[in-house]
């Protein structure tokens, strides 16, 4: 469960739309930080399975996953941002 759940799910109740983004981009970072972190365990075994050499398709895999968890945070940022302008109480009560 992400951190920032208490924060979604107040969202959530008030905005249906802000609460899908937010479930976006928290999947999304996810999905990119589990590929960032796995990507060089597949290259190893592709390459112990393969004995070949796959730098370039490395380099696009990860980069790829960077890039999704970048997106998916800018847009959980996006949301907040959102919600703190139209309802800043839900910031204030934080524990």
């Amino acid at each position: 469960m992400s951190l920032d759940y208490p924060q979604y799910a107040q969202i959530r109740a008030r905005s249906r739309q802000l609460g899908w983004l937010w479930q976006l981009g928290d999947k999304g970072y996810y999905i990119g930080l589990l590929g960032a972190v796995l990507t060089p365990v597949l290259l190893s075994a592709w390459k112990a399975a393969h004995k070949a050499e796959a730098l370039l398709e490395f380099a696009l895999l990860f980069s790829g996953f960077v890039l999704i968890l970048l997106l998916s945070s800018v847009l959980k940022g996006y949301v907040h941002k959102q919600a703190k302008q139209a309802w800043p109480e839900i910031y204030t009560n934080e524990n």
